[in-house]
């Protein structure tokens, strides 16, 4: 049993991979994250070997204004998980970078030096998090495809859209 925390497009791609591979999963979305407790009561009850946690709050223009939004799901979250004890892959962003300024090649372990934004920041704490008791980080650029988002156009839906 797989554990995925989050509902968004990511989820719906990891979803979709395990469906084909027939592996038992439950999804625990936003509704679940408010009362910690509850939600590691979920997670123990439904006995998981892993906990892909794809939660998020990536609206980079709610995590300027309100960054305790951010600093709740990207790094309070994944850290409560770890801690907790479970096995987690923590879903990141490539936002962890800077502007790259120097034009250094970038490799997927390469450590950032520092993040532009609010989102990015708080990716970066959650990863850090995560990797200090065990964990696995999976850093992704935006996800697009066929499983579109529930909350908006990915960059070329919205192209598509503009003619």
């Amino acid at each position: 049993m797989i554990v995925i925390l989050g509902s968004g497009q990511a989820s719906q791609h990891v979803q979709a991979e395990l469906d084909t591979q027939n592996i038992k999963y439950v999804v625990l979305g936003r509704n679940h994250w408010a009362d910690y407790e509850e939600l590691l009561g979920l997670i123990t009850d439904a006995q998981p070997t892993a906990v892909i946690n794809c939660a998020a709050q990536r609206d980079i223009n709610l995590c300027e204004e309100q960054p305790h939004t951010a600093i709740e799901a990207n790094v309070n979250l994944p850290r409560l998980i770890s801690v907790a004890g479970f096995k987690q892959i923590y879903i990141s962003t490539d936002y962890v970078y800077d502007l790259n300024s120097e034009n250094r090649l970038l490799h997927e372990d390469e450590p950032s030096k520092g993040a532009l934004s609010v989102y990015g920041h708080s990716k970066l704490e959650g990863e850090k998090a995560v990797l200090e008791n065990g964990g696995t980080v999976a850093r992704i650029s935006s996800p697009f495809g066929p499983k579109k988002s529930p909350f908006k156009a990915s960059f070329v839906d919205f192209v598509a859209s503009s003619f």
